[in-house]
């Protein structure tokens, strides 16, 4: 970052004669040596092993160069990370363009963005890991050769190949598919768009539909106490019902704040669903079940624990009343 104002992608270098370059055509186009020393560069995290994690500028095959972050202890290392989610930061309910381009924070979470990654992956010589981890932090893996996403005109297509791992096989299903956003439907559902589906309260209706389900809130404050509540039968309506909320008995420790919003419709500040003279949702800074208004405003504004505002913050008032918001709360379902 000196030379000439710095910003430089370094993508060659000679300097001992350690390396050897008499290499073929596909080592070239791989990449080789140590890039702390002499090299060749790739297009790709492949070049920069021996390296720590982190984020580098690499070289594309079109010779333009993007920051991405590569993860170099997984397996051997030298994987370029294209998708992240580790905190919910991100709303990934992005339009196609926004796909296309890739967003997000690329140390936290991020799409990369399709145009790059068709560009790095586009010789088919690739292989694509999925990690998972669940929050008992266990972890599994899916693995596939032969990863591939074409370019735009074919739909950016994604090319499998075949399947290992522990996670199960989720993803030959949709070899071959072109990629969907709520704004450009390329899947074969018959009536219907995936991605603009299967997502919010629509997933949730879908998902706990049948009544067989558990409501678990799980809730943390900044003294790291822990405390949950437990709902039988929730079930979230369809949008005709204005996705009204279910749920039976209660259990826990944490008191009941839900039982008050049962069979209420969901507000948010630009559509008042709640019995309150006034809009619940925008005074009180979050879309949820309302009546008039709420002991549990698990949408609210992010406090630092206790606040002088009235009921706005991640509030539940049978634990800590309406002035604390807490540290972390988790909302999840299981069903039969």
């Amino acid at each position: 970052m000196t030379t000439d104002g710095g910003g430089w992608t370094v993508f060659q270098r000679r300097v001992d004669g350690s390396q050897n370059f008499k290499q073929n055509y596909n080592a070239y186009r791989k990449g080789f040596g140590n890039i702390k020393k002499e090299f060749w560069l790739d297009s790709g995290c492949m070049a920069l092993k021996n390296q720590k994690s982190g984020v580098y500028k690499v070289r594309i095959a079109d010779r333009s160069t993007k920051q991405v972050y590569c993860d170099m202890t997984t397996d051997g290392g030298g994987w370029t990370v294209f998708q992240r989610r580790v905190d919910g930061t991100q709303n990934f309910t992005q339009n196609y363009d926004a796909y296309r381009r890739g967003f997000g924070n690329i140390k936290k979470e991020f799409w990369l963005g399709n145009e790059i990654i068709h560009k790095l992956t586009k010789d088919g010589s690739c292989e694509l890991r999925v990690d998972l981890e669940d929050f008992d932090n266990k972890t599994r893996y899916a693995l596939y050769k032969g990863f591939k996403v074409g370019d735009e005109s074919s739909g950016f297509k994604l090319t499998l190949g075949s399947y290992s791992g522990n996670a199960g096989d989720s993803l030959t299903r949709v070899n071959g598919m072109k990629f969907s956003t709520y704004d450009r439907d390329q899947d074969t559902l018959s009536g219907g768009h995936c991605a603009a589906r299967y997502k919010g309260n629509e997933l949730l209706h879908n998902l706990t539909s049948n009544g067989s389900c558990e409501l678990r809130v799980d809730l943390e404050d900044f003294d790291n106490e822990k405390r949950y509540a437990l709902y039988k039968g929730f079930r979230v309506g369809d949008q005709k019902s204005g996705f009204k909320l279910t749920i039976g008995s209660y259990s826990g420790d944490a008191g009941d704040s839900l039982t008050r919003v049962n069979g209420m419709k969901f507000s948010t500040y630009d559509r008042d669903q709640d019995t309150w003279g006034e809009n619940c949702a925008a005074t009180y800074r979050g879309g949820f079940w309302h009546q008039s208004c709420h002991s549990a405003n698990p949408n609210g504004h992010y406090f630092n624990g206790k606040h002088k505002s009235y009921a706005n913050g991640i509030n539940w008032y049978h634990w800590r009343g309406y002035y604390y918001s807490m540290k972390h709360i988790k909302m999840m379902f299981r069903c039969q």
